[in-house]
């Protein structure tokens, strides 16, 4: 998992321009105000209610090595 983050760290952008040059080679969406508006507005304590109240029962995370590590 050390590896994985390090090469992530390994692939940051050095400048600003650099990132738009690589962000302009792709076709993604872009988000309009209203949707940034929406992603960037507080979580309402209904909606982690419901979450938690949706969530499967009787599940449990397996622990593994990389789990353990951590």
């Amino acid at each position: 998992m050390r590896e994985y983050y390090e090469q992530l760290d390994a692939n940051k952008f050095h400048n600003l321009e650099e990132m738009d040059n690589f962000l302009e080679t792709y076709s993604l969406p872009k988000l309009n105000q209203e949707e940034i508006d929406q992603l960037n507005r507080p979580i309402t304590r209904n909606e982690i209610e419901y979450v938690i109240k949706t969530l499967p029962t009787n599940k449990t995370i397996r622990r593994t090595k990389e789990i353990k590590g951590i």
